[in-house]
């Protein structure tokens, strides 16, 4: 009875956590080296984000 709470919350508070601090976090010096390919990947989310989060679901279970 706890694991869905816990899951929703968990994934709230990542994605929060993400939205506040993702930004700044890629212009860090340690990833400005990596900038090219951290803007390829942001690209890829905004055309393809919505499946991603869909498929992501289901991952799991196809890895069983």
């Amino acid at each position: 009875m706890t694991v869905v709470p816990a899951a929703i919350a968990g994934d709230t508070v990542g994605h929060s956590v993400g939205h506040h601090f993702g930004p700044k976090t890629l212009t860090t010096r340690p990833l400005r080296r990596h900038e090219q390919r951290s803007e390829k990947a942001q690209n890829f989310i905004r055309r393809r984000g919505p499946e991603a989060v869909f498929l992501r679901r289901f991952i799991a279970f196809f890895a069983l």
